[in-house]
């Protein structure tokens, strides 16, 4: 899958908060969990080249692909992809 946007790029397009710790940028609070009971900051680690995402904290642990992080932010991942024949798989259930 190839995107017309980098992880990084589409970070600041959300406004997102992170800080670039070697091929990981860490948000400052995870979406899923905003930090626990503790408010654990950077925790949530997107892959700078491949956008791959999970949070490091134990009692979430939410992990997906960039399609998915796009979709967490309300966005159409369709708008940024660059090949039109991708088709998502299906969920087995």
């Amino acid at each position: 899958m190839k995107y017309n946007i980098t992880p990084e790029q589409f970070l600041r397009e959300i406004a997102a908060v992170f800080i670039t710790r070697a091929k990981w940028l860490s948000l400052k609070i995870c979406p899923f969990c905003d930090g626990g009971n503790t408010g654990e900051k950077y925790s949530f680690s997107v892959h700078i080249v491949d956008g791959n995402y999970f949070c490091h904290r134990g009692k979430c642990g939410a992990r997906g692909s960039f399609w998915k992080l796009i979709e967490l932010y309300g966005r159409n991942p369709r708008d940024y992809r660059v090949d039109d024949d991708f088709k998502p798989k299906k969920k087995k259930k």
